[in-house]
């Protein structure tokens, strides 16, 4: 599967502002919970920002294994998706 952020996600990365804060804020226009990504959250979001398959890039980031990083990802990511943060697509075969 390949993700994106879709137009109604406003999101900003804290370092941005603070050279210290790694966190990703996100939310859902016009009112949404807000919700703070941290760690290799906020790397993974960082990653799909970017325009990354995330699976491969943080397998790749982290010198983890991809089955790993899928297995790791996906429950994070489906509850994204779930809460309108992130599109899905299929990837094409």
């Amino acid at each position: 599967m390949t993700y994106e952020i879709p137009a109604s996600v406003a999101w900003v990365a804290g370092s941005d502002f603070i050279d210290r804060d790694h966190n990703v804020y996100a939310m859902v226009l016009p009112d949404g919970e807000p919700v703070i990504l941290e760690g290799t959250a906020a790397m993974a979001w960082l990653v799909i920002a970017d325009g990354q398959p995330v699976v491969e890039t943080m397998a790749e980031l982290t010198a983890t294994p991809p089955e790993r990083v899928a297995s790791d990802l996906s429950g994070f990511l489906a509850d994204l998706a779930d809460r309108g943060l992130l599109d899905v697509a299929e990837e094409a075969r």
